[in-house]
């Protein structure tokens, strides 16, 4: 039988990454990759039309028709936008897998009736929750059992020792995506005992003012980022609201170093964080209730010892061996068909 034909194309990945080639059973395929981070001078220069993202899923549209590809893989919703334009367009008959399918904002106007257009012509869409399912299914007009709910899974992240100083105990909150962190920073001010070590992007505290016991640190590299969450005590997760669905990387990244999770109540992390038994959450916006949990989770040990080890049972939630095992079996679904 002839190798299965695979176009991947991601939205922000390094040019070299390769998804889950090395590790799937399938070994019978043929894949070809193609990344949305700009590499052309004029790709850095302009920011609006996304230039890197059109060559990209231009690329892998016009390939998938040239190779007559069986599966295009796309990551994250505007690239698989543009995948499925460029593959319509080129006529390509490839099914479509849009993994990675997450939002951080719901598009509206133009954008949404386009994306409302253009997601009809793909074959499954993976989220990393449930209430993602439910939420994109309603809003695109698509069939809910297209939606796949797999939780977010990574393995370990590599770290190296962050260049500034830090204190010698601390909590730290990291990620740009749908964060409240001006609830996080008021919560600081009450607790000026307790060191604060914040990553994230500068527009994430953009007119905030931290107090001193609060440290800001942004544009870091990865294995940095990975070693101050690494070497905290807990981890802060302060969402903007009750349907933010972000933060499962830092969830994730976060379980996989034992740390327990200050955060706020989301439908899209419910199936991550529980109360009281890897968790302590408030409502989102509540930055006395945030505050009192984080005072609690610092000074009580035993608190601490018991939501770390409850983390260290659910290792293989996040195994990346999941995805591999969603993979395989829809390339089997494929190989069939």
């Amino acid at each position: 039988m002839k190798p299965l034909r695979i176009v991947n194309v991601a939205e922000i990945a390094d040019p070299g990454w390769t998804f889950l080639e090395q590790k799937i059973h399938t070994k019978d395929t043929l894949w070809s990759f193609h990344s949305s981070t700009p590499k052309y001078w004029i790709e850095r220069a302009i920011k609006r039309p996304n230039l890197a993202r059109l060559r990209a899923s231009l690329a892998a549209g016009f390939r998938a028709r040239r190779a007559a590809a069986d599966l295009i893989v796309s990551h994250l919703p505007r690239t698989t936008l543009w995948a499925a334009i460029f593959s319509t367009v080129f006529m390509s008959r490839s099914r479509h897998l849009a993994f990675s399918f997450n939002f951080t904002d719901l598009p509206k106007g133009v954008n949404h009736v386009l994306m409302r257009y253009a997601f009809k012509t793909i074959d499954r869409f993976v989220v990393f929750s449930e209430a993602e399912r439910h939420l994109y299914a309603s809003y695109f007009g698509l069939d809910l059992n297209r939606f796949d709910a797999i939780r977010w899974c990574m393995d370990r992240p590599r770290t190296v020792a962050f260049g500034a100083q830090l204190p010698a105990k601390y909590i730290c909150a990291v990620g740009g995506e749908g964060r409240d962190y001006q609830s996080l920073l008021s919560a600081g001010r009450q607790l000026p005992e307790i060191p604060i070590v914040i990553v994230a992007r500068p527009n994430s505290l953009a007119g905030l003012c931290p107090s001193a016991n609060v440290s800001v640190f942004t544009n870091i590299k990865n294995e940095e980022f990975w070693g101050v969450v690494q070497k905290s005590s807990f981890v802060v997760l302060p969402l903007k609201d009750a349907a933010t669905n972000c933060g499962h990387i830092s969830i994730v990244g976060s379980q996989i170093f034992g740390k327990p999770i200050v955060s706020t109540y989301s439908l899209g992390t419910a199936e991550y964080l529980q109360h009281g038994y890897n968790a302590l959450m408030s409502a989102a916006g509540d930055s006395a209730a945030l505050g009192v949990h984080i005072e609690e989770l610092w000074n009580d040990d035993d608190l601490h010892a018991k939501l770390r080890n409850n983390i260290a049972g659910d290792e293989q939630r996040h195994s990346v061996d999941n995805w591999v095992a969603y993979f395989d079996e829809y390339l089997q679904s494929i190989d069939k068909t």
